[in-house]
């Protein structure tokens, strides 16, 4: 509830229900989900979505990112999955049939030989992605199945081809403990990147591509446009 780009971000309007509401139906529709639970330290948002039928997890106010709130809701919960998704509350546009992609590419596809035991997911760059430090970049390795790199900046240098990350993560239960521990420190710093992080300590993340331009919910304007193409899907 404290972004300051967006404040309240999960419970704004997005047009009927509010965002974080919008994100975990979607969750719920996809057939590869097992358990959908909502992380949170916010009373507020608890009594919200509970309202809506939605599980909560709660957790400590002073957890340092996303991921580690979803690690800790995870293990202080005692689930028993294999791997854990987690689905930021700001990428809306990632419905439940898209959710299921990203589980077959990343996850299924392996069989029982984990490639990697962390993977995310990108889109093509929009436009205005390209010079907005708020929209994260990743670079993926020539074979497509792993990231190089992550930045909010676009490097002077030359580059090979770059496309905006997407807010959604899946973990390995045998990696949870280190994820964890790592928090967000040291290598990132300067651009506040867990998943540099995560690679200079010798995790391998597994990147999938989605072909449709998404948007995430970061400021004012994203909510905006964001109701104006759930309204053109509904005209």
């Amino acid at each position: 509830l404290n972004s300051t780009r967006l404040p309240g971000k999960p419970l704004v309007d997005t047009g009927g229900y509010p965002l974080v509401v919008v994100t975990a139906r979607n969750a719920l529709s996809a057939r590869l989900v097992d358990d959908v639970f909502i992380a949170t330290d916010s009373e507020e948002i608890k009594e919200v979505v509970g309202k809506m039928g939605i599980k909560v997890i709660m957790t400590p106010s002073d957890c340092p990112s996303g991921t580690v709130r979803a690690i800790h809701a995870f293990l202080e919960g005692r689930l028993h999955h294999d791997w854990l998704v987690n689905l930021q509350c700001d990428e809306p546009m990632l419905t439940g049939t898209l959710l299921d992609l990203f589980i077959e590419d990343a996850l299924l596809s392996c069989g029982e030989r984990i490639e990697a035991p962390v993977a995310t997911a990108c889109s093509p760059l929009l436009p205005d992605d390209i010079h907005n430090p708020d929209a994260v970049k990743v670079i993926i390795s020539r074979d497509g199945n792993f990231a190089v790199s992550f930045f909010r900046v676009m490097p002077h240098f030359p580059y090979p081809v770059a496309y905006k990350h997407v807010g959604i993560y899946a973990f390995h239960r045998s990696i949870l403990q280190k994820i964890y521990n790592l928090g967000s420190r040291t290598v990132s710093q300067s651009e506040s990147l867990e998943q540099n992080e995560w690679m200079a300590a010798g995790i391998p993340v597994r990147v999938s591509l989605f072909r449709e331009r998404l948007i995430s919910i970061d400021t004012p304007q994203d909510l905006e446009l964001y109701k104006k193409i759930i309204s053109g899907s509904k005209d």
